[in-house]
């Protein structure tokens, strides 16, 4: 807000995004995004009424499109809830202040849960038949992806690695000033995670496990912690 920009992107830093080279005609992943941006700008600002959005997700949170201007009327993240439930209650007290969230499609966004071996190879191609969109070098691309990462949201596929096994993989500086001990620091992520989730839970009355407030009826932010 004070670079003055109208809107931002965000993205994961753990990601690989690809064009949908199957579709036809075809149409690239950067394209896809500029079209999305043209047509979310005109419901920018309050002459939108109740069409103005906040947030746009390309693929949740991993690609997202934010609209400057209402933040404001959402008020900043809630420092007292860790990961993971702060996104949450952040999402829906926007919903309370009448923005919308919006979804949009403009390709295939993987999120890894390991690193690809020969990125450059599988990403950018060797020439010949990868340089045609939807070719053997592009099917073999995905496979390997989907190997690693998931595309779009939802509980992970069968098995899926487990997302946070690379604390305990990472040991360069183990034993210098500063390092923390990887065990540690997965034990205490997910334990952040699970106070994350009680403490959504206590301010808004919900089931530890719930993160639907769009399910439930408190309709003002002025209702958090007036639960007993």
């Amino acid at each position: 807000m004070s670079r003055g920009w109208a809107y931002f992107f965000w993205s994961h830093q753990d990601v690989v995004v690809v064009s949908r080279e199957g579709n036809d005609p075809f149409k690239g992943f950067y394209d896809n995004i500029l079209e999305s941006l043209t047509r979310l700008k005109a419901t920018m600002g309050p002459e939108a009424g109740d069409d103005r959005w906040v947030i746009a997700f390309y693929s949740y949170d991993w690609l997202t499109v934010v609209n400057v201007s209402p933040l404001a009327l959402v008020g900043q993240w809630d420092v007292f809830i860790p990961y993971y439930a702060t996104d949450c209650d952040w999402y829906h007290r926007a919903h309370m202040a009448g923005l919308k969230l919006l979804v949009e499609d403009v390709g295939l966004i993987f999120d890894m849960s390991a690193s690809l071996a020969e990125p450059e190879k599988l990403l950018f191609g060797d020439g010949g038949d990868g340089i045609k969109p939807n070719s053997t070098k592009f099917q073999e691309l995905i496979v390997a992806l989907e190997a690693k990462g998931r595309v779009g949201t939802g509980p992970d596929p069968p098995g899926y690695p487990d997302r946070f096994f690379w604390q305990t993989e990472i040991m360069g500086g183990w034993g210098e000033p500063w390092a923390y001990n990887p065990d540690g620091l997965t034990r205490a992520y997910k334990a952040m995670g699970s106070a994350g989730r009680i403490i959504f839970s206590a301010k808004w009355g919900l089931p530890e496990a719930s993160c639907e407030l769009f399910r439930e009826k408190i309709k003002a932010q002025r209702e958090a912690w007036s639960f007993p």
